[in-house]
């Protein structure tokens, strides 16, 4: 068992931290496509929530895509500054 207690001296790295933020940031982008897709499949009854949920699964998508992009550049200025060695 791993402990990643700060205090024992296994802090994670800067670039395996933006790392596993981006497989998170991949993996939300997936599962909101995903629910958005089985929704499309469902046969639902009109009301003003059923009516927004194609609204807020799109919002929810970009937002991932975003949050994905966003750490991309991250990691990208990281390697540039050149602080944080591989």
């Amino acid at each position: 068992m791993t402990n990643n207690n700060p205090t024992s001296g296994n802090t994670p790295g800067l670039r395996e931290v933006v790392s596993k933020l981006q497989v998170d940031a991949v993996y939300l982008h997936a599962m909101a496509q995903g629910i958005d897709a089985l929704h499309d499949t469902l046969v639902v009854e009109t009301s003003p929530a059923s009516n927004a949920m194609p609204a807020m699964f799109k919002s929810l998508i970009d937002w991932a895509d975003k949050l994905s992009l966003g750490i991309e550049e991250l990691e990208h200025a990281i390697r540039q500054s050149g602080e944080v060695k591989p």
